[in-house]
């Protein structure tokens, strides 16, 4: 099961607030991502963290995506991958 989204923010704290609000969705919609969860949005925030700091007129914005396989409830296939932009709003 799969899921891919963005969520940004003018701060660094909303854009994670909102990336884990999205991700919730994802749990809901698909629960086995619930195995998952802390470690994507672990890793999203250490990567968040790492960015600078949003000036005026900025915009944080981060892309998730990721997918896991599982057959009789063992995971056989997964992946997670995590971008973080820190741009001025045009």
């Amino acid at each position: 099961m799969s899921y891919s989204f963005s969520a940004a923010g003018p701060t660094k704290t909303e854009a994670i607030l909102d990336a884990e609000a999205k991700f919730a969705k994802v749990v809901s919609d698909m629960p086995v991502h619930e195995r998952d969860q802390e470690l994507v949005l672990s890793h999203m925030r250490n990567l968040v963290n790492l960015a600078r700091e949003p000036g005026e007129g900025d915009s944080v914005v981060i892309s998730l995506s990721g997918y896991m396989s599982t057959q009789d409830g063992v995971v056989h296939n997964a992946s997670a991958s995590c971008a973080v932009y820190v741009n001025k709003v045009a």
